[in-house]
């Protein structure tokens, strides 16, 4: 149980940095695409702001369900 939530929480990790990053290297270099995943998955500058902007919500999301988690199984053995 704790690995599956280590790697929720290191994808959650990934995807708030590559969406952080991307939305970044868009607005510094928009013609370089980098090492940012968003950036290879379509051409359009509207595109890649709101994918970037989805991986940041996404990566969130899980950063925040594995804090929760963290919290409810710490609360759990207190008790």
């Amino acid at each position: 149980m704790k690995s599956a939530k280590f790697t929720v929480g290191v994808l959650g990790l990934l995807c708030v940095i590559q969406g952080i990053g991307g939305l970044i290297q868009r607005m510094v270099k928009p013609d370089y695409h980098g090492w940012y995943l968003v950036l290879y998955l379509s051409d359009g500058p509207v595109f890649q702001i709101v994918g970037s902007i989805i991986l940041i919500l996404l990566g969130s999301f899980l950063l925040h369900i594995t804090r929760n988690q963290k919290q409810s199984s710490e609360n759990s053995t207190d008790s």
